[in-house]
């Protein structure tokens, strides 16, 4: 699970960051068993560093979106892109081995944002994986919680909207921190 999470905040850096510097192709280095396949006499796997970056490779070919600065409160690590049709890719990795974090959503009404979430206990070596379905609520949104040290990467059809607020809304010190949005779509 450490691998795991540890890989995607990695592949979020390279994203982020490969425009400003040029870059314009990544490698994994030795990837069968060494750290994204595991082979094995029945058969071979993608260990949690292999699944987070296949997760992430869906962001190829998309332009990034910027995303709110209070989503580092949060504690998560997190990159989004939209695709030629609007459809916007949120991927997030939570990088707190002890706490859960919160995202919300603002989605369009009668959207529904899909995705999976891979989660499990620290020092495990495999993730565990969960489809997930978000609809909007009254509040025309949806919040998303991740599990300490979890990776979850959403599709949103059209636009959307990302807030973020720290500690996943949580009161601390007898007030709620502020709230930021940004339009990503």
């Amino acid at each position: 699970m450490v691998d795991g999470v540890h890989a995607a905040c990695m592949q979020h850096l390279i994203l982020r960051e490969a425009a400003q510097y040029g870059v314009t192709i990544g490698s994994y280095f030795e990837p069968v068993n060494e750290g994204a396949i595991r082979v094995e006499a029945r058969g071979a796997h993608l260990t949690p560093v292999g699944r987070a970056l296949a997760l992430l490779a869906s962001h190829r070919g998309r332009t990034r979106l910027r995303l709110p600065a209070a989503l580092e409160r949060t504690g998560l690590d997190a990159l989004a892109s939209r695709d030629a049709a609007g459809g916007i890719l949120l991927t997030l990795a939570n990088r707190d081995p002890s706490r859960a974090a919160a995202v919300r959503l603002a989605l369009p009404a009668g959207a529904v944002a899909r995705g999976v979430l891979l989660a499990g206990a620290p020092l495990d070596v495999a993730f565990g994986a969960r489809r997930l379905s978000l609809a909007p609520d009254r509040r025309g949104g949806a919040v998303l919680r991740l599990p300490p040290f979890a990776v979850a990467g959403i599709e949103m059809a059209g636009h959307g909207e990302v807030t973020a607020r720290a500690n996943g809304g949580r009161k601390e010190g007898g007030a709620k921190r502020g709230r930021e949005r940004c339009l990503a779509g």
